[in-house]
């Protein structure tokens, strides 16, 4: 194991995380508008609708993330998800401003919800696969510095596309998202051999614990946020 970080390597990685926080940045800021003003919806209705990401995530991240930890491939246990996942979650997000009817932008931004909660597991799971545990620490600071550049993309970039025409902060999202997963899967090297020494709590077991845990900083973790994406915690 290596006695010192690789920041390259790290800074590399963080384009998942980077991506992830394009497509978050912008859907945050911009469909609430098409909600309220493209399809009438209230305010109560709009606020509920954009809650559904960390429900989604709820149900989602746990059982994949689990399922990525046992999972063996050619390609490694977590990119997989990536190649799958990212394709998905940039066509669903480069549809959305497009329909002119409520059913079919539900679909767009449900099949993105999916599709995004499917894959942003595994990814997040690569850097303590990658990083040596002394300093999974200043890695986590990287990759959360390559999240806020991603926000402050989606935020100022995004603005100024959105005057210029609603579709392309969404297709700028899916273009930078096509490029973070291409930019991870082929300068990211999973390792060949996995620890499997220790027997890991099912995901009921590990929310168990979280919840009769004195310290209760874990549970305000898995609450939904007022962002509508939740941070990147390890």
């Amino acid at each position: 194991m290596s006695s010192r970080l690789n920041y390259g390597k790290t800074f590399l990685l963080g384009f998942g995380f980077f991506g992830l926080s394009v497509v978050w940045g912008v859907y945050n800021a911009f469909v609430p508008i098409f909600l309220s003003e493209k399809f009438g919806l209230s305010p109560i209705v709009v606020g509920f609708f954009m809650t559904l990401d960390n429900i989604a995530a709820l149900f989602i991240q746990p059982p994949v993330g689990a399922w990525s930890d046992r999972l063996r491939t050619p390609m490694g246990r977590r990119i997989p998800f990536l190649l799958i996942g990212a394709p998905i979650t940039a066509v669903a997000f480069g549809l959305i401003p497009l329909p002119a009817i409520l059913p079919l932008f539900v679909a767009c931004t449900s099949t993105l919800l999916l599709s995004a909660a499917f894959w942003r597991t595994p990814v997040i799971a690569l850097m303590p696969d990658i990083t040596p545990s002394e300093f999974r620490s200043q890695a986590n600071g990287i990759i959360n510095f390559m999240g806020g550049i991603g926000t402050i993309v989606a935020l100022q970039t995004g603005g100024l596309l959105y005057k210029m025409s609603p579709n392309f902060p969404f297709w700028l999202g899916s273009g930078l998202v096509l490029l973070s997963a291409l930019i991870v899967y082929l300068f990211i090297e999973e390792p060949k051999e996995y620890s499997t020494t220790e027997a890991q709590p099912g995901m009921f077991a590990s929310l168990r614990e979280v919840i009769n845990d004195e310290d209760k900083s874990g549970l305000r973790i898995l609450l939904p946020s007022s962002s509508g994406s939740s941070a990147f915690l390890l």
